[in-house]
């Protein structure tokens, strides 16, 4: 096996496409680049004593590798920030971070962006259907809209997308790399927050953009506004909010929104459900619900339906009801959400 697919295999890529990775890789890196992948983990003096460099030199060209996604220092990783040497780095071991530099590289090639492109539509719904995290949980969940939580419930930090950002040490923001590759829509695209210890490493990437509580809080509005769900990790801990559209990102590309309900995402802990004395069956709800969960009754009333197995309870419809005659109520205990994120092995950060 030649040292591109060596790499290609130990990143995760799928067997089906390793032509086609490789192609793309050796636009990327040379050999030697290869050379020092296949070797991490590994710390900047190791690797720059076993090449013959001073260990400036290394520490830029390890930086390179960073900014591109194929490396992660170790310091961003919990499970190995106390268990390897200090100035360590390890091979990122899966093709996100690779994707998301990608799809904002300035100067990329088109046939980097063709492959993901590809990638996206044709390889990733396969893989994405079949994911297990070891919690036995989606690996992602919804976020709701704040406001559409019924008064008189208190929204937990670990479901508000306000409170997470506010009590946030460091925030950043970066493009969202779905749109910006697929452009199948207008929705914004600098709306990709990220909190804490994942903001810091955006930041350091040079891919975020760092940013206040106050910036942070301003993007999710206007997120709402422009009607995209709020994802992010299935954990109670908030480390990132993604900002997705059904038509380009990859949360909800594999499935045929809103006929299929996408079975690889956690719904909130709440159900949209609409008051029927204050509803006039203007039916703008029917037009902001992504997930096909609101109909319209055949009898007299002119108030819809809320098929309650289809609701994911983002309150996208009760922000856009003039009437505010729609609210969210919780169903869901606490328990609901894991406490920790748990992902199966090709998506996780290996040595």
């Amino acid at each position: 096996m030649e040292l591109y697919e060596k790499l290609a295999e130990r990143m995760n890529f799928p067997k089906t496409i390793l032509n086609k990775t490789v192609r793309m890789m050796r636009l990327m890196l040379n050999e030697h680049d290869v050379e020092i992948l296949l070797s991490l983990p590994a710390t900047v003096s190791d690797l720059a004593n076993q090449r013959e460099l001073t260990s400036d030199e290394m520490e830029t060209k390890m930086r390179e590798l960073f900014i591109k996604g194929y490396v992660t220092p170790a310091k961003y990783i919990n499970k190995f920030a106390d268990k390897l040497p200090q100035g360590s780095y390890m091979l990122t071991g899966n093709w996100e971070p690779l994707r998301s530099y990608n799809a904002k590289w300035v100067d990329c090639p088109r046939e980097v962006h063709d492959f993901w492109r590809e990638f996206d539509d044709t390889v990733w719904p396969d893989i994405y259907k079949t994911f297990i995290p070891s919690t036995g949980k989606p690996g992602s969940r919804l976020l709701p809209v704040s406001m559409a939580v019924k008064a008189d419930r208190n929204i937990l930090e670990f479901e508000s997308c306000i409170e997470a950002v506010k009590n946030a040490k460091t925030l950043s923001v970066t493009k969202c790399s779905c749109r910006t590759l697929h452009k199948r829509c207008n929705g914004p695209l600098e709306v990709c927050l990220q909190l804490d210890s994942v903001a810091s490493m955006a930041i350091d990437r040079g891919l975020g953009r760092k940013i206040d509580a106050n910036e942070a809080e301003a993007i999710i509005r206007k997120s709402e506004e422009a009607g995209l769900i709020h994802t992010t990790g299935n954990a109670k801990k908030i480390l990132i909010i993604c900002n997705c559209c059904t038509c380009c990102c990859l949360g909800f590309t594999p499935f045929d929104m809103p006929k299929s309900r996408p079975l690889v995402l956690d719904p909130t802990r709440y159900l949209a459900e609409i008051n029927g004395e204050a509803c006039k069956g203007c039916g703008v709800c029917l037009e902001s619900c992504h997930f096909g969960a609101i109909a319209q009754e055949d009898d007299q009333s002119g108030v819809p339906a809320i098929d309650e197995q289809r609701c994911f309870g983002c309150g996208l419809c009760a922000m856009t009801c003039p009437e505010e005659a729609i609210f969210l109520k919780e169903i869901r205990g606490e328990d609901f959400v894991p406490e920790e994120l748990g992902l199966p092995a090709d998506m996780s950060t290996v040595g």
